[in-house]
């Protein structure tokens, strides 16, 4: 998880927000994100990346641990 506090973003000011909430959610929600999941998102989902928010981030990591079970 540590690894997300290191993606660069068009947007600084919000890196560290992210990589807060997601910390949030794998330690009280236990909830594992997919790097590949959020390597696309990155990529392939800019817009979506840049306004992405704690709601997002929830509906993403729910889709990546139900895609590896």
């Amino acid at each position: 998880m540590l690894r997300l506090i290191f993606i660069k973003t068009e947007y600084k000011k919000h890196q560290l927000c992210f990589a807060m909430r997601a910390r949030v959610l794998y330690e009280f929600f236990h909830i594992s994100l997919n790097i590949y999941d959020i390597n696309y998102i990155l990529f392939h989902n800019q817009n979506v990346w840049y306004r992405i928010n704690f709601g997002l981030i929830t509906y993403y990591s729910y889709n990546a641990t139900k895609s590896n079970m």
